[in-house]
């Protein structure tokens, strides 16, 4: 399934082993997913922003086109470009991590009190 994600929304950049390598030339902050430097550097929560949020101008969101769960997979499979045996850097929350955290609680909170709000009046 992540692999049909990823020919789907990530392939045209990233390209088959995930270097970015062809499109670099015009976006040079592309990541190369099999270096084992830029692995260790992103948590995967700050993965998953990206990939719900999209990166500046370069990269579009996903939010609303996939769900959590393929949003989840994208990010296993980008790591699994990375280095065989390469340990996924899972340390404790960093405030980057905590406030993500928070920041989808508040979201779902509006989703559920926009569902609620949506909901036809009774009628008299």
């Amino acid at each position: 399934m992540a692999t049909g994600l990823y020919r789907q929304y990530c392939l045209s950049c990233h390209g088959p082993d995930g270097r970015g390598s062809e499109m670099r030339p015009g976006m040079s902050t592309i990541p190369d997913f099999s270096s084992g430097t830029w692995q260790e550097g992103v948590s995967a929560a700050q993965l998953t922003a990206s990939v719900l949020d999209g990166k500046g101008t370069l990269m579009p969101a996903f939010r609303g086109r996939v769900s959590d769960d393929q949003t989840q997979d994208l990010v296993a499979y980008a790591r699994a470009f990375g280095p065989a045996g390469a340990p996924t850097p899972e340390a404790p929350p960093d405030d980057f991590q905590k406030r993500f955290a928070e920041v989808q609680a508040h979201w779902r909170e509006l989703q559920r009190q926009f569902q609620q709000l949506s909901k036809p009046a009774p009628k008299k």
